[in-house]
């Protein structure tokens, strides 16, 4: 690829290895920045164009995930000097992510196999594969009822805003409001992160399928989870529990 094809009306484009997402625009034009923006504006954009895009209010997921993207590389300094320099993104961007779905579903693996000895259920006879998207998708549920709750915590800080009259000195009370909603940002952008991980690990096992014998009637219509019910939300992260809960 050219210069002249990288530097399209003063931007530039993204790496070769990232054009499967179809990404619009340079890294600024989908965060809607200057080249020349700072930190706080960087992290300003993030937020605004996050909020307008999140799939739980109705926005598209791969837009979304080109908005977290694109924050990721330019909130970086050594990657923003090498996407400003070039227009490529650091692949180890893609090898982290890839490596941290898999390791959500392994761990997914490990505990429904775990789960099963404990309780002397042959993983012969039991759909660990289901028992394991079932899971996750629990997880998916508990994670974005978490981020909705976070979502709604920092609007209602936010109304407070300019609230205040007649404050002599520093206004301690918007200031608190404002610590709130930073530490409420760096929540939501976490469980996120987490979010994401679990649906890309759903996308990959979708389709798959394991061979497992049919057991009697009785045991079959409570197959995959003939003795309980797997919780694996413990592996995301944030604050949900791990175990496994009665079916």
């Amino acid at each position: 690829m050219s210069k002249a094809t990288k530097r399209n009306s003063g931007s530039l484009a993204p790496s070769s290895c990232f054009e499967r997402k179809t990404m619009s625009g340079s890294l600024y034009e989908i965060l809607e920045i200057p080249r020349k923006a700072t930190k706080s504006q960087i992290e300003k954009a993030f937020r605004k164009r996050s909020k307008e895009h999140h799939p739980d209010r109705g926005g598209d997921r791969e837009d979304f995930e080109k908005i977290a993207e694109a924050y990721r590389v330019l909130s970086d300094p050594e990657l923003r000097k090498r996407y400003d320099k070039d227009g490529t993104i650091d692949k180890r961007i893609a090898e982290n992510a890839e490596a941290e779905v898999l390791s959500v579903l392994l761990d997914a693996f490990n505990k429904a196999v775990m789960f099963c000895m404990a309780n002397n259920q042959d993983v012969g006879e039991t759909d660990l594969i289901e028992m394991m998207r079932n899971a996750l998708r629990q997880g998916e549920q508990v994670m974005s009822k978490e981020i909705q709750g976070q979502l709604g915590a920092q609007k209602t800080f936010e109304k407070t805003l300019k609230r205040w009259k007649g404050v002599k000195g520093e206004n301690h009370f918007e200031a608190a409001a404002r610590q709130m909603i930073e530490n409420f940002d760096n929540n939501i952008k976490s469980q996120e992160h987490e979010l994401d991980k679990i649906r890309k690990a759903l996308e990959k096992i979708k389709g798959v399928t394991y061979d497992h014998l049919k057991r009697d009637a009785t045991v079959a219509r409570k197959s995959p989870y003939a003795y309980g019910r797997p919780d694996l939300s413990g592996i995301f992260g944030g604050s949900l529990g791990g175990g496994w809960t009665e079916p």
